[in-house]
């Protein structure tokens, strides 16, 4: 089952229903962290993602 694959990957769908976006086990780790650490909520730390994929156009990242 593709499911399956993905968890044995190390990846983790954002839905179940319409597969588009992954995260990856190690990304969720470190959300978890800082959010127990600092408090930092789920767009926050999205934003973060997006300007250490791309921190001149964090705007462009999907």
């Amino acid at each position: 089952c593709q499911d399956i694959q993905m968890f044995q990957h190390g990846f983790f769908p954002t839905s179940f229903n319409k597969l588009k976006t992954l995260f990856t086990f190690r990304v969720l780790n470190d959300f978890l962290l800082d959010n127990l650490a600092c408090g930092t909520s789920a767009m926050n730390y999205y934003s973060k993602l997006q300007q250490m994929t791309s921190s001149m156009f964090p705007h462009l990242v999907p």
